[in-house]
């Protein structure tokens, strides 16, 4: 019987977080190899994680799933489902269970500044 161990993203410049369930079988790093080959730049990933595959992974994971957040109505349950290109449903049957995410928000207040000129407009009369 596979055990599974909690992991906690954090996104360090705002401190939103991703939580997930990782089991300790070998079809999971499997599952994990496929996940991190299908994307670009997977060996540069590999090699910033110190060659380790789940810390790789998840760091993909956790800024793609905040991302994520910003433009999706669900993106919690489109990960969970398998609706995400690239990702297999993280419901704990491929060995990567998502249980938490916290939601990307703005809550700062905008600054509004006018320039001096309009560019590329003609001067108003």
């Amino acid at each position: 019987m596979a055990n599974w161990s909690q992991y906690i993203m954090t996104y360090d410049d705002t401190g939103h977080q991703v939580e997930v369930a990782v089991s300790d079988a070998p079809e999971t790093l499997a599952v994990m190899g496929e996940i991190n080959s299908f994307w670009s730049g997977d060996k540069d990933r590999l090699a910033a994680a110190n060659g380790d595959l789940t810390v790789a992974v998840l760091k993909m994971l956790c800024t793609r799933l905040l991302a994520a957040t910003f433009s999706e109505i669900n993106p919690f349950d489109d990960f969970v489902k398998g609706k995400v290109e690239g990702w297999p449903p993280l419901d704990g049957s491929y060995g990567i269970k998502l249980l938490h995410t916290d939601h990307f928000s703005l809550d700062g207040d905008v600054s509004i500044s006018f320039g001096p000129y309009y560019v590329g407009l003609e001067t108003p009369q």
